[in-house]
């Protein structure tokens, strides 16, 4: 559940960072001009006079209008041009390689060396 929530508060904030907002606020005044539009003519007149730009509403104009200080100030507010990238070269200093030498594995010669226990182990049955 909380992961799927973490997913949703993403996947929210990303789309309001990317203005995902005004585009949900134009669909509810597109919807809204289509429904008032079509109760004095047609329905494809009313698409048609939504989507030409000639007849905006009330909460378009507020939507323009919001978007255009939005960009004002976002152009205001960065004094440069960020860079992403890191110029400086750091040098890496590592320590000088000493090779090791790993002990030999036992061979089954070095096994056959090792006699068994004299006498052999018993188990705990008597």
């Amino acid at each position: 559940m909380l992961r799927r929530t973490g997913r949703f508060v993403i996947a929210f904030a990303v789309c309001l960072s990317i203005g995902g907002h005004w585009l949900g606020l134009q669909s509810i005044a597109w919807a809204t001009m289509v429904v008032n539009y079509s109760q004095h003519c047609s329905f494809t007149q009313a698409v048609a006079q939504t989507f030409d730009g000639d007849h905006p509403c009330h909460l378009c104009k507020q939507i323009n209008k919001a978007r255009d200080t939005e960009k004002k100030h976002d152009g205001r507010s960065s004094v440069g041009k960020s860079d992403l990238f890191c110029t400086t070269v750091r040098g890496v200093c590592l320590p000088p390689f000493i090779p090791f030498e790993y002990p030999g594995l036992i061979t089954l010669s070095m096994c056959d060396a090792i006699p068994p226990p004299s006498p052999p182990p018993r188990g705990l049955r008597a």
